[in-house]
């Protein structure tokens, strides 16, 4: 596995592994109907913007055969920085490529003089909420997202100094 940095090119690969772990991670917990209307079109364009702020980076992780496998998307966020996506194919998920991510995202944003960072979750991700308490992750804010009627708790974990990389 490497890590690389995203280019404009790799955009809709991410778009498609963004809707595609959307449709996965999120069944269930956001309504069906918001998850059939994630298309690979739009998901492009937010990924394709999102590129283009000189603040945002995206990192991809590229398996032996040159399939993106995975990606992590870092931003500002007020005074600290914000993991704003950390997404695994699901068939190669709990082999290290998360953490993989996670580590190379906290040196992205130590290099751009970070010191604190922010990742948001839904509550009921059980599976991310656990990771990112494993990663050392503290709860520090809450929200609520709306999909059509059904509203979602939403859970900031943040970490005050960025997480040493060992």
């Amino acid at each position: 596995m490497k890590i690389i940095k995203a280019t404009s090119s790799n955009i809709p690969s991410v778009a498609r592994l963004y809707v595609d772990s959307w449709r996965i991670t999120y069944k269930g917990l956001v309504p069906d109907a918001y998850l059939k209307s994630l298309s690979y079109e739009q998901s492009t364009e937010k990924w394709s913007l999102f590129l283009t702020e000189p603040s945002h980076f995206i990192l991809l992780t590229i398996d032996e055969q040159g399939k993106i496998v995975g990606f992590s998307a870092g931003k500002p966020h007020l005074s600290r920085a914000e993991i704003y996506a950390l997404y695994v194919c699901k068939e190669v998920q709990n082999q290290g490529i998360g953490h993989l991510l996670f580590s190379h995202s906290v040196k992205e944003f130590a290099d751009q003089q970070y010191t604190s960072m922010i990742i948001w979750a839904m509550k009921k991700n059980k599976k991310a909420v656990q990771f990112y308490k494993k990663l050392g992750g503290k709860k520090i804010l809450n929200r609520t997202s709306q999909f059509g009627e059904t509203k979602v708790e939403d859970e900031a974990y943040g970490w005050e100094r960025l997480p040493s990389n060992k």
